[in-house]
C-alpha cells in the first residue's frame, strides 16, 4: 500500500518478486497508447478509442489482442518500465502472449501512485477514469467482483483486476487500485494452482476463511454452449492447459 503522498506504508517480503500480469499489463498499455497520441507519435483509428476502454473496464481480451498487435505491445510495456523506472516490469518471453508480462507490486504501486499524483499526465485522466468504471462482469462473463471490488467498491475507486492460469502449474488472482483518498492498493496473488484449487475447495466443504461466491476455482476450465473447453476471461484450453491471450499448445515454450 502506498499513501497519497508516494509512500509505502505496507508491503510483504514479495513485494519486489515479478509475476505474471494477467491483465493488469492492459494499464501499462493503454497509458503508453495515449501518452504517444498526446506527443502526436501515433494516431488513433476510429475504433481505438472504444478499444482502450474496454480494455480498461471490462477487460476485453480481443480489443487488448488488437491493441497489442497494432501499436507493438512489448514496446509499451518496455517503454513504459523505462518512463516510470519499473525495475521489476517487462515485456513477455514469447511474442503475443501479452499476460506473461511481468511486474511486482512495487511497480504497479509507482505506477498507479505516479498517475494519481499528477492526473494531468499523458494518459492519467482516461486510465483513471475508466478504472472506476470497472465492471462487475467482464465482458465474458467473468466476475470481477474480488479484491478491491469484493462486496462493491468504495465510489471513486480506480480498480484494475487481472487473472490467469495455469502457466508453469500457476495461478493469477490479482487487484490494483487507487482508493478515493489517493493511497494506492496492490495485492498479486501468485501461487501453485494445486495449492489454490485445494484451498479452494476447502472454502467450499467451509474448512477455510471466505465464501465460495468468489472462488479460485472460477479458474477452472468450463463448457461453453458449443460444448468446446473454456476458461474465463479469453484463456484458451489445449489438452487441460489454461492460459491467458493468445491460443497455445499443450507443449511449453
Amino acid at each position: 500500500m502506498v499513501d497519497a503522498a508516494g509512500r509505502t506504508v505496507l508491503a510483504t517480503a514479495a513485494a519486489d518478486r515479478p509475476v505474471y500480469t494477467a491483465s493488469l499489463v492492459e494499464l501499462l498499455v493503454v497509458q503508453q497508447v495515449l501518452a504517444r497520441q498526446a506527443v502526436g507519435v501515433l494516431g488513433l483509428g476510429p475504433a481505438d478509442g472504444g478499444l482502450l476502454e474496454r480494455a480498461v473496464t471490462v477487460s476485453d481480451d480481443p480489443a487488448m489482442n488488437l491493441l497489442w498487435d497494432a501499436y507493438d505491445g512489448a514496446d509499451l510495456v518496455a517503454t513504459a518500465a523505462a518512463s516510470f523506472g519499473l525495475t521489476g516490469t517487462a515485456a513477455p518471453d514469447r511474442v503475443g502472449q501479452w499476460g506473461e508480462s511481468t511486474t511486482t507490486a512495487t511497480d504497479l504501486a509507482r505506477f498507479l501512485a505516479t498517475l494519481a499524483e499528477d492526473p494531468d499526465a499523458p494518459g492519467a485522466a482516461p486510465v483513471l477514469g475508466w478504472m472506476r468504471a470497472a465492471a462487475p462482469l467482464a465482458s465474458d462473463g467473468f466476475d470481477q467482483r474480488f479484491g478491491l471490488l469484493a462486496g462493491g467498491a468504495v465510489p471513486g475507486t480506480a480498480v484494475e483486476q487481472g487473472w490467469m492460469c495455469c502457466v508453469a502449474d500457476r495461478r493469477q488472482l490479482h487487484s490494483a487500485g487507487v482508493l478515493p483518498d489517493g493511497r494506492v492498493v496492490v495485492v498479486l496473488a501468485d501461487a501453485s494452482s494445486t495449492l489454490l484449487g485445494r484451498a479452494d475447495a476447502d472454502r467450499r466443504r467451509g474448512r477455510g476463511r471466505g465464501g465460495g461466491r468468489h472462488g479460485l476455482s472460477r479458474c477452472r476450465p468450463t463448457r461453453s454452449g458449443r460444448g468446446r473447453p473454456r476458461c474465463p476471461h479469453g484463456a484458451h484450453v489445449r489438452r487441460g492447459r489454461l492460459h491467458r491471450g493468445r491460443p497455445v499448445s499443450a507443449r511449453r515454450g
